[in-house]
């Protein structure tokens, strides 16, 4: 199957070669999604916000990991990683949620409730 990108997924003898569009699941309420890069300021400041109470749980990260560098680098691994048939990072979001403040592209941040 060729993806996004233009990569394949399976064997070499693989015949099929449409396109795949990122992945995503969508209720009247909430959306299941593999963000692009786009979505960067927004996964950022979710766990900026949600820093001291996802705290105990979360294993020790450095300063990197709260920027936007660091954060559309890692979506965009997410992305190639997916095309390459390695796995798949999805998040929840709601429908129509705001951008957080300082906005960014994409989807909703997903929210702490």
């Amino acid at each position: 199957m060729r993806f996004r990108s233009g990569t394949t997924r399976g064997s070499a003898a693989c015949s099929s070669f449409e396109t795949v569009p990122l992945p995503r699941l969508t209720t009247e309420r909430l959306e299941v999604l593999l963000p692009p890069p786009a979505f960067a300021a927004r996964i950022m400041d979710y766990y900026r916000r949600n820093e001291a109470h996802l705290g105990p749980w979360e294993p020790q990260r450095g300063p990197e990991f709260l920027t936007l560098n660091w954060w559309r680098q890692q979506l965009e691994a997410n992305v190639a990683d997916f095309e390459a048939g390695r796995g798949i990072r999805m998040v929840l979001v709601l429908r129509g949620d705001p951008p957080p403040p300082g906005g960014g592209g994409g989807p909703p941040a997903p929210q702490r409730r």
